[in-house]
């Protein structure tokens, strides 16, 4: 039972309204019940009987309670329930009885319930973990009971009702047996929720109602024998109406998080001095009853031998636990010898000289140092001289700290072959303790750890291919720059190189990492030696020079020539194009802000046709700002409403009527207004928020095309995926659940790949789209025709449909002229391999004709339609359908 527990199982078994309902209801019973015999209209006994309901219900509540507890932890809840029970019963069945017997039935049950309740607290978590600490907390509640009792029985008993209980002996007999169960009862009660080391307050709470029952209950016993009135009668019941209720609530409550300061283990003699101050009330009672009295009666003497007996039995417990924890000390100490031998590390102890006085024998394990060459030496004689003089003088700090002070201290030692080890040792001052009276150094070998963290550092700041520093070393260089006290003068280049792809798919990636190996070469050797070269990642690298930037852009020119002369790799000659960003280097400018000025230079390099160099300036600060501004902002746009999609239709060629649509991406900026794909798609892909884009525009779609065939609109619905979704090994796994989530058919889906995303992982493209198809969700290859690779791989890719570029159609076609060469090109190729094919861009009649003349069946573009809202495209469908599902199939003229 832990703290949660009991609170988790109330919810989960769904009692906990039913049973706030019950105890809210009691407390309206119970002042019926008394209003009712008061009034006359219910007999007193009949009314105890009633009030006797409210803790057999709070019993059945916390039986319950143990029922769903995991076993163990149940027991002490299912204790104090059957002492609840038994509590609530005996008022009950008292209507039934005669009157004579009334008394001793609500006796016996104060008796059952004791026991019970006292079991119960014992077997609470926190309270007592072990039958010793058990047995011991009923001893010491024995003994303190039993010696008030014994205390009142001389001072109050005896001089009342005399030695021998006078004529009224066995009523008067009764009521002390009862009172003698309720001050050990109630004793035990006290102590056993008072020392609980672990959730200290529900064991309070529950204490508490065990007390309010005993009480209770013993009150009512003396209270029927002296055949009170009724309302005395009830209110004495109070406390046994409550107490089961206040049982309940404080296990209920213990769900809450406890405090749990104070004792954290169960104190082993704690009980003894709590015992001796009624053990010496005992003896002063004693004292006073010789010296008034004179004499010992019969009863008085056997609850003497009581005390006598209690304090002997918890004194003989006490040697025993005495025993105990001195073998339980001297295992520990086997214990700790056994670890300080076997332990790696090794201790050493220090005089106030900084002398070895001990070593562990794992010094001679561990560094081959034996006795004879560290004994009597200065701990700092061990080390390196570059390393002894530092830490001495931690060590001679330590010894004017305070006490317990701890210092670390690192150095090579020398081992017992003559080797230098790397150490780290952590050093306490524990002079004040006589059993040491020295200083403890804990030493460990770190070599390994230190060889595997430069290890760790090669492979974090350095390009494995390559061997020059990577995107995170530039950084680290560029921040080391930042913060000097003078500002760095300088600039940043950044090269990116054209071809490497090329010639990774045309000649192998083999010989494109030995291309990259000897850009590396001959970067290194054409930069001065305090130029700082690194690679970003792909064909890209990075320079730092310290020089003005008009020396800079001549540095770059100087690298893009460089980088053009021909390779000699694979038995064969590559040649490669190179693009070079220029910024300056400024203090106010982060790091990533200056790679990202150069990135944005290079860019603007390559659009104006490569093999150039750009300069970073206030042009491009706008761009760059647009940039940040996007990256910032685009997480969490599909959760704001900023994400939209447009339709666009995809007709066939021969009646122009629609089959498909294609979902196209737009974010609606608050500030830039409508932002395209192109450019917000890049910076999700880098940032990693491409499978939550991607995601959400997979659902709209989906959700969107379920509309549609509820509305009689059975059209196919294309989504576009990107290169990080087509290596996501889950993605066909994520398709599926979202087409079972909207019942959506998987031939109503269409996803399209671009053929450089493709070609860029064909493995992974060849996984993710095979494992779609195989859903039989249709696969578009995108963009094809805007490169030559993607036909070597072409009959391998699981395609159903290929989407020609509009560069294959754009040429001129004058009416009645033979059909597109390119394009009628891509259907016959479609046609071989069971493709169908889309024309896109389609822009003019014309260009329709010549599609329908090379047997294209499907085309999309501004003709038909530019991407619309929903709205729009569901009016394209009413007026351009015929009401016959089509969907796109094989390349044939519709």
């Amino acid at each position: 039972m832990t703290t949660t527990a009991i609170s988790r199982a109330l919810r989960h078994s769904g009692w906990s309204t039913a049973a706030w309902v019950l105890l809210s209801v009691a407390p309206v019973v119970y002042g019926w019940a008394i209003l009712a015999a008061l009034a006359g209209v219910l007999p007193a006994r009949a009314a105890l009987a009633a009030i006797g309901v409210g803790p057999v219900l709070c019993a059945v509540l916390l039986v319950r309670l143990a029922l769903v507890l995991p076993h163990g932890a149940c027991r002490g809840a299912g204790m104090l329930a059957l002492g609840s029970l038994a509590a609530g019963a005996a008022l009950v069945v008292l209507a039934a009885v005669p009157h004579g017997w009334g008394a001793r039935l609500l006796a016996i049950g104060f008796t059952i319930s004791a026991a019970l309740c006292l079991l119960g607290l014992l077997m609470l978590p926190g309270t007592a973990p072990n039958w010793r600490i058990r047995l011991r907390r009923l001893l010491d509640g024995f003994g303190i009971g039993i010696s008030v009792f014994y205390a009142a029985w001389l001072l109050v008993i005896v001089p009342l009702e005399g030695d021998g209980l006078g004529p009224s002996g066995p009523r008067v007999l009764l009521a002390v047996l009862v009172w003698l169960v309720a001050a050990v009862s109630l004793a035990c009660t006290v102590l056993i929720s008072a020392r609980a080391f672990r959730y200290r307050r529900a064991a309070l709470a529950c204490g508490a109602g065990v007390a309010l029952v005993l009480l209770g209950q013993a009150v009512l016993v003396v209270l029927v024998l002296l055949r009170v009135p009724p309302a005395a009668l009830f209110a004495a019941a109070a406390g046994t109406v409550a107490g089961p209720a206040l049982i309940f609530l404080g296990a209920s409550r213990s769900g809450t998080r406890t405090d749990t300061t104070g004792v954290t283990q169960p104190s082993s003699f704690a009980g003894m001095p709590l015992l001796s101050v009624p053990v010496a009330l005992a003896v002063v009672a004693t004292v006073y009853h010789l010296a008034t009295v004179g004499t010992f009666g019969t009863y008085s003497a056997g609850v003497a031998v009581l005390v006598v007996l209690t304090v002997a039995g918890r004194e003989a417990f006490a040697v025993f636990d005495v025993r105990c924890y001195a073998a339980e000390l001297a295992e520990q100490e086997a214990r700790f010898r056994s670890i300080v031998a076997g332990s790696d590390d090794v201790t050493m102890v220090l005089d106030e000289s900084l002398i070895v006085r001990w070593q562990s024998p794992a010094a001679a394990r561990r560094f081959g140092l034996s006795d004879a060459e560290v004994l009597g030496r200065p701990f700092s004689a061990l080390f390196h001289p570059e390393d002894a003089p530092s830490l001495a003088e931690q060590l001679r700090e330590l010894l004017v700290d305070p006490p317990d002070a701890r210092v670390l201290v690192s150095g090579r030692l020398r081992d017992g072959f003559g080797t230098w080890r790397f150490t780290e040792s952590s050093a306490t001052d524990h002079r004040d303790e006589p059993a040491v009276a020295g200083v403890v150094v804990h030493l460990r070998d770190v070599s390994a750890n230190r060889e595997l963290t430069h290890q760790v550092s090669r492979l974090t700041y350095s390009d494995p291919l390559t061997g020059l520093p990577n995107r995170r070393a530039l950084l680290r260089t560029l921040a080391e720059l930042h913060d000097r006290p003078h500002p760095w003068r300088g600039c940043v280049l950044v090269l990116d190189l054209s071809g490497v792809q090329e010639v990774n798919e045309t000649r192998g990636r083999e010989v494109g990492d030995a291309v990259l190996v000897e850009v590396a070469r001959r970067l290194r050797a054409a930069l001065a030696p305090d130029h700082v070269l690194a690679r970003l990642g792909g064909d890209e690298f990075a320079v730092l020079v310290g020089c003005a930037p008009a020396t800079a852009d001549g540095v770059a020119a100087r690298l893009i020539g460089v980088l053009a002369e021909p390779y000699a790799v694979g038995g064969g000659r590559v040649l490669l194009g190179a693009s070079a960003g220029v910024a300056e280097f400024v203090p106010t400018a982060t790091p990533d802000e200056l790679v990202a000025g150069a990135d944005v230079a290079m860019r603007r390099a390559k659009t104006l046709g490569g093999n150039r160099s750009e300069r970073y300036d206030e042009s491009l600060e706008v761009q760059l700002m647009r940039r940040s501004m996007l990256t910032a902002e685009l997480p969490g746009a599909d959760r704001r409403g900023e994400l939209d999609l447009l339709y666009q239709p995809i007709v066939a060629v021969g009646d122009r009527r629609p089959v498909a649509v294609e979902a196209l991406l737009r974010w609606r900026h608050p500030q830039l207004g409508t932002v395209n794909p192109e450019e917000f798609v890049p910076i999700a892909e880098a940032a990693g928020l491409i499978d939550e884009i991607g995601g959400w525009v997979l659902h709209q779609a989906c959700r969107r095309v379920a509309t549609w065939r509820a509305d009689d609109r059975p059209v196919q619905v294309a989504v576009n995926l990107s290169a990080v979704q087509l290596r996501e090994p889950d993605f066909v796994a994520q398709v599926a659940a979202v087409l079972d989530a909207y019942e959506v058919p998987p031939e109503a889906l269409i996803v399209e790949a671009g053929e450089a995303d493709v070609v860029a992982d064909v493995p992974a493209a060849v996984r993710t789209l095979g494992g779609l198809r195989e859903l039989g969700v249709r696969v578009a290859l995108d963009d094809f025709g805007t490169g030559h690779s993607a036909l070597t791989y072409l009959r391998r890719l699981p395609v159903d449909i290929l989407k020609a570029d509009r560069a294959l159609i754009a040429e001129p076609v004058s009416p009645g002229a033979p059909a597109a060469p390119l394009a009628e090109i891509v259907v016959r190729l479609g046609e071989r391999l069971g493709m169908s094919v889309v024309a896109e861009g389609v822009e003019t009649a014309e260009q329709v004709a010549a599609l329908a003349a090379a047997g294209c069946g499907y085309a999309q573009g501004y003709l038909f339609g530019r991407p619309m809202p929903v709205e729009h495209v569901e009016a394209f469908f009413d007026l351009h359908s015929d009401g016959v599902p089509r969907v796109i199939g094989p390349s044939t003229v519709e």
